[in-house]
């Protein structure tokens, strides 16, 4: 399932001319907490994006929650990232069991 939300992430870029001649997309997947080492992890991984002249990133999470500032890191260098003509942003997919809890 979670390979068809990234193919479909993917497929939305180029439906939607970003794609046509930008650079590649890349993939950041965690599992686990969101702690200090790995929110530096997600955001060395956006840095080099930028660096490699990447149209977006995508974050895979595959967690229960984590720290708050760890997190808020991460929030941050995804804003204020450029990357792409659409700087990047994707919409957040929330897997059903998430969805469930936010009721």
């Amino acid at each position: 399932m979670n390979n068809r939300l990234l193919w479909l992430a993917v497929l939305l870029l180029m439906l939607s001319g970003v794609a046509a001649d930008a650079g590649p997309v890349h993939v950041i997947g965690v599992k686990g907490m969101i702690e200090p080492a790995v929110a530096n992890y997600i955001i060395r991984g956006i840095a080099r994006a930028e660096d490699e002249s990447a149209e977006a990133v995508v974050i895979k999470l595959d967690t229960h929650g984590g720290l708050y500032e760890p997190m808020r890191g991460v929030v941050y260098a995804a804003g204020t990232a450029g990357l792409g003509k659409t700087n990047g942003s994707l919409p957040i997919q929330f897997p059903q069991q998430a969805m469930r809890l936010m009721d």
